[in-house]
Order: structure tokens, then sequence, then C-alpha cells
């Protein structure tokens, strides 16, 4: 079965959550996953893993470290950045973690790797192999 590319978007960001409980972590992912500007990019890295993990097999492909590797390759903002580039705050309350929108990012002041990408499915592969992993891109 595919990864879908929120399951990616989730794997990468949780770690920004990591003091809070799994039911609490999982409204503020989906509220971040809605408000991404990026999930073309999610879904090119998801369809990318899902041929990797086919053909390795699941315990051969670690989706954590997968997204470490090529995450950089394809423009998506680091963990530990993304609360603020993206305009997000968090606040702990009585109740968890809370987010709210302080900002919309004027994305055109992004740089070019992150806004966009030309980097394909079969460009993921190919990295992944470059650096020591093998797979084949067909």
């Amino acid at each position: 079965r595919p990864l879908n590319s929120y399951m990616a978007f989730r794997a990468y960001y949780s770690p920004i959550f990591l003091d809070f409980q799994q039911k609490a972590i999982s409204p503020l992912l989906t509220m971040l996953w809605q408000g991404d500007h990026f999930q073309a990019k999610w879904t090119i890295l998801a369809k990318a893993y899902s041929k990797i993990r086919d053909q390795q097999g699941k315990d051969n492909a670690n989706l954590s470290e997968f997204l470490e590797l090529v995450t950089p390759v394809i423009g998506i903002i680091a963990p530990a950045d993304y609360l603020s580039t993206m305009g997000w705050q968090m606040t702990e309350g009585e109740n968890g973690p809370t987010l709210h929108r302080e900002t919309i990012p004027d994305f055109s002041s992004f740089s070019d790797e992150l806004r966009t990408t030309n980097v394909s499915v079969e460009d993921i592969i190919e990295y992944f192999q470059l650096v020591g992993y093998a797979v084949n891109a067909s």
C-alpha cells in the first residue's frame, strides 16, 4: 500500500512535538498539514519512499532515515525551523499544546529551493542510491 503524503509529512514533523502525548500531537499535525504550502513535494517523497519500500522490503526501508536523507534534496523546511518559518506559534496550555498562526509567510521571499522543485520521484530514488542505498529506479 503506498504511503500517503500526509503520513510522510507527519513522520517528518512529529519530532517538533516530542514532549507531548500522541493524542495531543495528532490534531496539531493535521492543522499544520492543512496549512502547508508544500504538499506536492510530500507527494513526490511519499511515492519515492513507497517504491523503495516495495523493492527493499519494509524492514530495510526506514521512513525516518529516508526523510532525513532526501528532504534537503527537494527543499523541505527542517523540523526545528518549520513553525517559525511557516508563521506558527505554539503555546502550552492546561490541556496540552495549541497552535495559532501569527502570520502567513510571504512565499515569494522564500529561496527557490523551498518555493518550487523540479526533483522527480526518480531523482529522489537515484539520490538515495548515490548515498549508499541499493535501489533500482525502475
